[in-house]
């Protein structure tokens, strides 16, 4: 079984202890913003016999302090056991069979500090569920702006869309380029990866657009959070695999084109049809690849291509339940892992079955859950613990995520080589992965199964 159960960006739980005693795969470990507590801390009652003042200064009976330990005992352990399984209501509660998956809570969470959370949760869920018109450029502001309790300026961020995607028709319009729906994702490529020069209609000056730069440092973003943001990557030029893509996509439908988001091992790109088959866009390269790229990677396994976790073509649907999972991941950098945690994971999978992330979410949730738990319950052998059905139950699901995560081919790449594998694009590499693309179309079709319509 693999061990690889992090999050593609940037977050982790710790379970070394649990690992040693229950022989469970270890997840990496990684500072914490916000730790995770639980939301009950019971003590249990020692149990030691306190001396009675009815018993000082006469010779005690040895049968009648017997009994009354033994009572005193017996009325100790049935407040134990009582108090065990108030913990036990608790978690069956949040894994009961009411919440149809069996891992989130049924409400969310009432923490004031988490309202704009709850409220960003919301926005998004009405998107998928039709309330409310879906918008990735809407969606993706809504997550960033909850990191910021709701502080940021939609009217500039809006503004800074619009300016692009002008920049991009102007220069359309001045080269009398095709507008179909490939010159158009071809031309958004350009807009971000090489400097284009228009010349303003009305003033006659030119203008020239400068390309986006790949973040090398701390692109997990796992000592900043921010670093994954398109705000951050319009405000500074400066992005990476997370930010790219989305901007691109952000992008292509203002502009009225046709993109879709794809994901690989610890990586995500935009993809546009082109023909019978589809491109790439590397923005954090600056090329138009292939799968291939992302098969020579070599962490790219059948089961990955069966499960279609990866190199899939990802609609704006499942892009939104994406972005819930981004939520989550934020959510966790500063209030630590809850039921509302869990509640976005559920959503985000009921629109988004194959999405890596969130299935790495779901195992680290209900690990971090277990570990909880067996906490609460004051050190209880193993053998006891699995007595207990609801523990039972949670033990046995957080073994099926992991055995989820292997079966659909889940893998991820260490920062160092995902370093060196992005600076690969040359021209005599790409020249070798056309080779492998060669051989990986006669094998593969192109698919729209996620919602690529």
């Amino acid at each position: 079984m693999r061990t690889l159960f992090s999050l593609a960006f940037g977050i982790f739980f710790s379970s070394a202890a649990l690992a040693q005693s229950w022989q469970m795969p270890q997840l990496p470990q990684e500072p914490q913003p916000a730790t995770i507590q639980p939301a009950n801390v019971v003590r249990f009652n020692s149990g030691t016999p306190s001396t009675s003042p009815a018993f000082q200064n006469k010779q005690p009976d040895a049968m009648a302090i017997y009994e009354a330990d033994r009572r005193r005992l017996e009325q100790e352990q049935r407040q134990e056991a009582l108090q065990k399984q108030q913990i036990l209501d608790e978690i069956a509660d949040a894994f009961g069979p009411k919440t149809g998956s069996g891992y989130a809570a049924a409400t969310l969470p009432g923490n004031p500090e988490a309202a704009a959370y709850v409220q960003a949760y919301n926005q998004l869920n009405n998107m998928l569920t039709g309330q409310q018109p879906a918008s990735l450029k809407q969606a993706v502001f809504i997550v960033e702006n909850a990191w910021f309790d709701n502080k940021m300026n939609y009217a500039a961020y809006d503004q800074r869309i619009r300016n692009l995607v002008e920049f991009a028709r102007q220069k359309m319009r001045q080269d009398k380029a095709d507008t179909g729906n490939e010159a158009k994702n071809y031309m958004l490529f350009r807009l971000l990866s090489e400097p284009l020069t228009i010349t303003d209609p009305r003033t006659g000056k030119k203008a020239t657009s400068t390309p986006l730069h790949y973040d090398f440092d701390d692109f997990y973003g796992r000592e900043d959070w921010t670093k994954m943001f398109v705000t951050k990557l319009l405000n500074t030029g400066y992005g990476q695999c997370h930010s790219m893509p989305l901007l691109f996509n952000i992008l292509a439908e203002e502009f009225g084109a046709k993109a879709y988001m794809s994901f690989g091992p610890s990586h995500c790109f935009a993809k546009y049809q082109s023909g019978s088959t589809f491109k790439n866009v590397e923005l954090t390269n600056g090329h138009i690849t292939t799968d291939a790229f992302v098969l020579a990677s070599g962490y790219i396994k059948a089961s990955a291509l069966r499960s279609h976790i990866y190199l899939d073509t990802v609609g704006l649907q499942q892009q939104i339940a994406f972005l819930i999972g981004d939520l989550a991941a934020g959510y966790m950098r500063k209030f630590g892992s809850d039921y509302f945690v869990g509640r976005c994971i559920e959503t985000a999978q009921k629109y988004y079955p194959n999405d890596a992330h969130a299935m790495a979410m779901k195992a680290n949730y209900i690990t971090d859950m277990f570990k909880q738990s067996l906490a609460q319950l004051g050190g209880m052998p193993k053998e006891q613990v699995l007595r207990i059905p609801n523990m039972k139950k949670l033990h046995d699901a957080m073994l099926a995520s992991y055995a989820d995560l292997d079966n659909a081919g889940y893998a991820e790449m260490h920062a160092e080589e995902y370093e060196d594998w992005l600076k690969s694009a040359d021209e005599q590499k790409r020249k070798q992965d056309y080779e492998l693309f060669l051989h990986y179309q006669k094998t593969h079709k192109p698919t729209l199964s996620n919602g690529a319509n």
